[in-house]
């Protein structure tokens, strides 16, 4: 390699100075006639020379920005191979005559750029966008292999989490942590490649698909729960929450939360069966007296026509015919008063899976006002103001449940005897893609001082004796598993309170 290095000005885009500029030719006239093309310029560079393999290989360790070949060399396109085989990004423009085919020649060699010696005005040009394209490069190579080490860190990371992480590439399973496998009782291995939809029973696939689609067009779906098959035949429930968009693989992805809530999903149906049950206790003396009114209707009105349709011998009937039949039509409103009220109680006590169904609201709230009422009519006037409501997307029996909730805490509010100068007030309508309900009621109120906790678990205002705790829990609990929201606050000129729930419309 020759040792007379000259200093020339060359600006290294987006690098530090002085670029190093290899220049490799047979002849010294033709290494003169390369430097001055670099001369005549608007930037520094060193320019080296080199007439050997061996040079050249000296000169690439050295740290050589780019490499002028003069074309002349006898072995000039083994040269550039050469080259590009001990550096895959160093730029490598040929100077040569000019010949397409020549040009072609060096460039299926590995050349970047073949400049005509009748065009050397535009070696500097040529080195400037080539230099951009390497730095490009090498900046990309080290934005992967940073990537790579980012993702490594992260897969470290999520394999400790104590919860399950699933990342996807559209609908197919891209990675998953230790503890979602072991949710399932597999190796994470075993899962890569399937469908998200594959991972739960085929039951749930539709929902899932739905929740899926519902993430990708940026929609922020609640929380949903499946039923997924562990090892062995078992079976479990898993809650698929928060996603969030990510480069994986080099991939647009999406990462996901999962946990296994089987457990947890067991201890909220006992607590929701203790308060149902707690609640019935509380209702059982008015529910018998609601049932014993209109039964005792049916019985007198069924022992008259009895007597009128069998007399006793000597007796004549009294009864029209017309007044028969007014009658029966009484007998049968009271049975159809007691199936009504039969009928709440079943939708009320019944221990069903939860599942979602298109909900009439108005319905439910009727019901749980029949099922309150006669505790609460002994305290405050029942007043609904709602005209007739879409469907809501959630379960009867649990929604049942909230508001016979919300109309027995009114009710226990309100002292007894002074129902007139009391009422509960139910609005209902529709918020955008909600439907929302307020029960208003007259009572002592929620002091400032606990509202915080009125939603915790076994928390009550009215002491020892005054009831489980669990209602307004239990309520909080159901709302937002349907993915409602149920919020407590002070009612008008600040007597009183106001329960207000608001539940997503049934749209699917």
């Amino acid at each position: 390699m020759n040792s007379g290095a000259n200093m020339l000005t060359l600006h290294k885009p987006k690098m530090s100075d002085p670029l190093k500029i290899l220049v490799v030719a047979a002849r010294r006239d033709e290494i003169e006639r390369l430097e001055a093309a670099l001369t005549d310029g608007e930037f520094t560079a060193e320019v080296l020379t080199a007439h050997t393999a061996g040079e050249v290989d000296a000169a690439l360790a050295s740290g050589c920005d780019a490499v002028v070949a003069d074309d002349a060399l006898p072995d000039s396109l083994s040269l550039v191979a050469h080259v590009r085989a001990a550096d895959a990004d160093v730029p490598v423009v040929v100077v040569g005559e000019d010949s397409a085919e020549r040009a072609t020649q060096a460039i299926d060699a590995g050349a970047d750029h073949f400049i005509s010696k009748q065009q050397l005005t535009r070696l500097q040009e040529a080195l400037r966008r080539r230099l951009r394209v390497a730095h490009a490069r090498r900046m990309a190579h080290a934005s992967d292999v940073a990537t790579g080490k980012h993702q490594d860190e992260l897969r470290a990371v999520l394999d400790h989490l104590p919860v399950g992480i699933l990342i996807r590439h559209g609908d197919t399973v891209a990675y998953v942590n230790h503890a979602l496998a072991e949710y399932y009782g597999v190796a994470a291995e075993s899962l890569l490649g399937k469908t998200v939809t594959d991972l739960m029973r085929p039951d749930c696939r539709e929902k899932m698909r739905q929740h899926i689609d519902a993430l990708d067009r940026g929609e922020s779906p609640p929380p949903w729960e499946f039923r997924f098959e562990r090892t062995q035949g078992r079976s479990g429930v898993m809650e698929h929450s928060t996603s969030q968009s990510l480069s994986f693989g080099g991939m647009p992805s999406v990462i996901s939360t999962l946990r296994d809530v089987t457990q947890e999903r067991a201890l909220r149906d006992r607590l929701q069966m203790a308060d149902r049950m707690a609640a019935v206790g509380t209702l059982a003396s008015g529910v018998a007296h609601e049932i014993n009114n209109p039964l005792a209707c049916v019985t007198a009105n069924l022992e008259v026509l009895r007597e009128e349709l069998a007399p006793p011998e000597g007796v004549v009937s009294r009864m029209r015919p017309d007044e028969m039949l007014e009658a029966l039509d009484d007998a049968r409103e009271g049975a159809e008063r007691v199936r009504l009220i039969v009928r709440d109680l079943r939708l009320f006590a019944r221990g069903d899976a939860g599942e979602r169904e298109p909900v009439d609201l108005g319905g439910v709230l009727q019901a749980a006002e029949r099922m309150a009422g006669n505790m609460v009519k002994t305290r405050a006037r029942v007043v609904q103001e709602h005209a007739p409501l879409p469907p809501v997307d959630g379960n009867a029996a649990r929604l049942c449940q909230v508001f016979v909730n919300i109309f027995v805490n009114a009710a226990q509010a309100i002292e007894s005897g002074h129902a007139d100068e009391n009422e509960v007030r139910v609005r209902a309508g529709v918020d955008g893609d909600r439907v929302v309900v307020e029960v208003r009621d007259t009572g002592v109120g929620i002091p400032p001082e606990v509202r915080a906790r009125i939603f915790d678990p076994f928390f009550s205002t009215r002491g020892i004796g005054g009831g489980t705790g669990l209602g307004l829990s239990v309520c909080h609990g159901i709302v937002t598993a349907l993915g409602g929201e149920i919020t407590v606050g002070d009612g008008e000129r600040g007597r009183g309170t106001v329960v207000r729930v608001a539940l997503p419309l049934w749209s699917r």
